[in-house]
């Protein structure tokens, strides 16, 4: 396909938790998303082939 059908509409959506950030602030502590995995072992932590992981600061 190299163009969208005519009526095609564009979609997104995002949570406040995936903005909003400020963990720290007002007494909020980390949440889910604040503790997925990143670098190198990411997809052995997320499949749960490593169980340790560091938390980015």
């Amino acid at each position: 396909m190299s163009v969208f059908p005519e009526g095609f509409l564009w979609g997104g959506a995002l949570a406040a938790n995936q903005s909003e950030g400020a963990f720290r602030e007002g007494g909020k502590g980390l949440t889910t998303v604040d503790m997925i995995p990143h670098g190198e072992h990411r997809m052995a932590v997320k499949l749960g082939l490593e169980k340790t992981f560091s938390v980015a600061r």
